[in-house]
């Protein structure tokens, strides 16, 4: 994937030698760039209902760092659904699928 700048304005959480995205915060970007690290640290996972209900969310990019995508992160981001839009990471793209009814 392209070099693409960080979205702005999520929230986070240091998490031992790690950080973790928990919320949209106050980014309102529709194509959400996760960072590869924020102050130092790498950025490791995706919490629980962190992009929860974001409808304007039309695709999200990762970098290799993040290891774990938690339950419901993206839960009713209708948007990613809607378009068939992609999760797209550093070393490839998966399509993003709803859950089975």
């Amino acid at each position: 994937i392209p070099e693409t700048e960080a979205s702005q304005g999520l929230k986070y959480k240091v998490d031992g030698d790690g950080i973790g995205i928990t919320s949209v915060g106050t980014c309102t970007d529709k194509n959400i760039v996760i960072p590869a690290e924020i102050d130092g640290k790498p950025v490791t996972y995706i919490g629980e209902f962190a992009f929860h209900n974001c409808e304007f969310i039309e695709t999200v990019t990762m970098p290799d760092t993040v290891m774990t995508i938690n339950q419901s992160a993206f839960y009713e981001c209708v948007n990613l659904w809607k378009t068939r839009s992609a999760i797209l990471f550093a070393s490839t793209t998966l399509p993003f699928l709803p859950p089975r009814s």
